[in-house]
């Protein structure tokens, strides 16, 4: 969970004004966390809820890769 924290923190400080290529290039490039196309998914749902974005994004992340119904599976 600390690497979701200082990947989206660094996000944040680089990219005040829009994260989207910033986002796409760590998340589906450098961390190979999810594909293309579920960021592309993932990112228009971030979009449509209320809130910023990339938070929104971020709390998506975490939830799939260390939320509470991943924890129970094998």
């Amino acid at each position: 969970m600390g690497e979701i924290f200082i990947t989206f923190s660094m996000l944040a400080i680089q990219g005040f004004g829009g994260v989207f290529a910033l986002i796409e290039r760590d998340l589906v490039e450098k961390k190979k966390w999810m594909t293309r196309e579920e960021f592309v998914e993932e990112w228009s749902i971030a979009r449509t809820m209320p809130g910023p974005s990339a938070l929104n994004l971020c709390l998506m992340v975490g939830a799939s890769h260390f939320g509470f119904w991943r924890r129970w599976q094998p």
